[in-house]
């Protein structure tokens, strides 16, 4: 059982434990949709930001999309990956199912910061001085990790242990309201093989 706090927190833990086998300790369902759509239960906020949550309620839906309607209010989404494999042959709704609800309710399209959309990058150039042209993005997905290879000017390593397979090859993706076809540079079966790679580079020299 959970109760919500005036200030939105929850003050309480489920008694059922765990969500879903996840790992993730359940918080509730994050309040009581009646009480949510009171006005006076929503506070001032000048951001919403949508990221993964295995708790992810109609309640907080109701406050989400509130808030982003609001005039001023900057609407966040920390990436839309579709979905996230368990290495068991399910796989989970990823962050970009909750933002799906959350923009359709709010009828607003938020900013994503997460791949492949390239501000995630400029943060990190300007940190570390990297240079894209010395980089590789390696990931297993070609929708996100393998399109922030070319839309930063990075070279990219397509895993095939996750959820993209050659047989996704190539991939459309809209970046920035332009059409990407997304066909990455080199493609291994794993992680580990990379490191082989490099280890065996070294050895040669």
């Amino acid at each position: 059982m959970c109760h919500e706090r005036d200030d939105g927190s929850l003050s309480a833990r489920s008694h059922h434990g765990h969500a879903g086998g996840l790992g993730a300790e359940s918080v509730g369902p994050g309040g009581d949709p009646a009480g949510c759509s009171q006005r006076h239960s929503l506070v001032e906020v000048n951001c919403v930001v949508v990221g993964l949550d295995t708790h992810f309620s109609y309640a907080k839906l109701i406050k989400a999309t509130n808030y982003a309607r609001r005039e001023g209010t900057l609407f966040i989404a920390t990436n839309q990956d579709t979905e996230l494999p368990t290495g068991t042959g399910i796989f989970l709704p990823g962050t970009g199912t909750l933002v799906g609800a959350v923009s359709i309710g709010a009828r607003r399209t938020p900013i994503v910061v997460g791949k492949p959309n390239p501000a995630m990058f400029e943060v990190i150039q300007r940190k570390y001085g990297l240079r894209p042209e010395r980089t590789l993005m390696v990931g297993d997905r070609l929708d996100t990790d393998i399109a922030f290879g070319p839309v930063t000017g990075m070279k990219s390593l397509l895993v095939l242990t996750g959820i993209s397979s050659l047989r996704d090859v190539p991939c459309k993706v809209t970046v920035g309201g332009k059409e990407l076809i997304v066909v990455p540079d080199f493609y291994l079966h794993s992680i580990k093989d990379l490191g082989d790679a490099i280890v065996a580079s070294q050895a040669e020299h």
